[in-house]
């Protein structure tokens, strides 16, 4: 009788010892899900003056509403939105819907799209365009700090690739190994360019952001990250 129990006793016991060592080895030590903006006519008809790529196009605000079915399937400890209206306007309704609140990170806005140069030693905000929250938008939008509340000054690829360095900084200090699951909102070439940064690839990525679509990229233990998911398809590994 005695044999028997032991016999259970250690067959329940290595089955626990199993599962909780399967668990672990499958736990992710951050999620970081990504997306672009709704579509802009500025994406539509390649025209940018006149701030058109900021103003959605009927196709975009309906990508907004498809954006609240996708990502209510995951659930997020942080959401860090690009200050741009384009932005704001493709995450709102998931806030709205949710009673959530979004970061307003001006970190994560567009950069990198004009002709490549190297990436200077700094480069600043201070002179960036002020960025202003609507009142009925500051029950779902709020600033990271009462200092960070401009855009970076980015005239040139070398100070996108800085501003985007910063992000990448910050999200290593904020985030790194704990567990979480964070939504960013941002845009095509920031995105390629991070996504890039996270994977360790080089050159750059063939792929890009598609509009209001989610890529997933997710951290094992040792910090490095890989790909789940891109523009919501299941990448196999």
């Amino acid at each position: 009788m005695l044999k028997k129990l032991l016999i259970v006793f250690w067959f329940v016991f290595g089955f626990s010892c199993f599962t909780a060592c399967a668990g672990e080895k499958n736990e992710s030590a951050l999620d970081i899900f990504f997306v672009r903006h709704a579509e802009t006519i500025g994406n539509l008809t390649g025209d940018y003056s006149n701030n058109r790529g900021d103003k959605l196009t009927k196709q975009g605000y309906q990508e907004t509403e498809d954006v609240v079915k996708k990502l209510e399937e995951f659930g997020y400890d942080a959401i860090l939105v690009s200050p741009t209206n384009r932005t704001r306007l493709t995450i709102l309704p998931y806030l709205k819907k949710n009673k959530l609140a979004g970061e307003i990170w001006p970190e994560i806005a567009e950069c990198c799209y004009q002709k490549i140069e190297p990436m200077p030693k700094s480069c600043s905000k201070a002179d960036g365009r002020k960025i202003r929250i609507k009142g009925g938008n500051k029950n779902f939008l709020r600033l990271r700090d009462k200092n960070t509340n401009r855009f970076y000054k980015k005239e040139t690829y070398g100070q996108g690739l800085c501003q985007m360095e910063d992000a990448y900084n910050l999200l290593r200090e904020k985030y790194w190994l704990s567990g979480k699951k964070i939504l960013l909102v941002s845009h095509g070439n920031f995105g390629k360019m991070m996504i890039k940064r996270l994977l360790g690839y080089s050159p750059a990525p063939k792929f890009h952001p598609s509009n209001a679509k989610v890529t997933h990229l997710r951290q094992t233990k040792d910090g490095t990250f890989h790909l789940v998911r891109l523009n919501d398809k299941k990448v196999l590994r």
